[in-house]
């Protein structure tokens, strides 16, 4: 039996458009991640928290959830908890005294509605019963997971929130002859209009239009919609 034709392209782009949507949702979660720190290092501010540690923790956070160790640090809890525990680890490497667990848990309880199962039934594992508070999963999970991206300084590129879905094919179409297009021109003044003739037709022309002092002036049994010349408006005068 023969295959379905165009079954193999259609496979790829389904593949393709799945991996679009995992990326989207992946940056959305990234983005909700990063506006919760930045809120809770605000808060910090009024405890010591200074900008260079809010800075580091957003770079640690990227670094987390982008790379391999999302799924080791991220599963079986709750965004919030690791964002907590960022922001406490840095605040260590920062020496930032004045943020304890005790002030991050407080600013977050006041900050967010969340039960108080959220800061002391943190899964740590392995076994699915295994929990305890957050300040042991950071003492037994967080920190020899992460020690390494807290005490490393932060990189100078930006790390994207999420990898970027995958480029379409290359065409293999031939490239296009793409058509230059000269500069346009300025429009051009219209031309002025031809002379008016004398409306006894004589042959003559006038030149330039006739001033308000000229229109005044002429004869009134002349019609003003018309034009005669001086020859023919002296004829009629006389």
């Amino acid at each position: 039996a023969g295959g379905v034709p165009g079954g193999g392209g259609g496979e790829g782009a389904t593949k393709m458009q799945v991996h679009k949507q995992l990326a989207c949702l992946g940056k959305r979660v990234c983005q909700h991640a990063h506006e919760v720190l930045m809120t809770l290092c605000k808060a910090l501010g009024a405890h010591g928290m200074t900008d260079k540690a809010a800075s580091r923790a957003a770079a640690v956070l990227k670094r987390i959830l982008t790379g391999a160790l999302s799924r080791e640090v991220l599963t079986g809890r709750h965004l919030h908890q690791v964002i907590m525990c960022v922001v406490f680890g840095v605040c260590k490497v920062e020496e930032v005294h004045g943020a304890t667990f005790r002030t991050i848990i407080g600013e977050h309880q006041t900050l967010y509605d969340e039960p108080e199962s959220l800061y002391w039934m943190v899964f740590i594992g392995p076994a699915a019963d295994q929990t305890g508070n957050l300040i042991e999963f950071y003492n037994k999970r967080f920190i020899p997971a992460c020690k390494d991206l807290l005490l490393s300084p932060p990189p100078a590129a930006s790390i994207p929130w999420a990898p970027s879905p995958p480029s379409a094919p290359p065409s293999t179409r031939s490239p296009q002859r793409v058509r230059r297009r000269s500069p346009s021109r300025p429009s051009r003044a219209p031309p002025p209009p031809p002379p008016r003739a004398c409306s006894r037709r004589c042959g003559l022309r006038r030149r330039r239009p006739l001033s308000a002092r000229q229109l005044s002036a002429r004869i009134r049994k002349v019609d003003r919609a018309a034009w005669w010349c001086r020859p023919c408006r002296r004829r009629a005068s006389s």
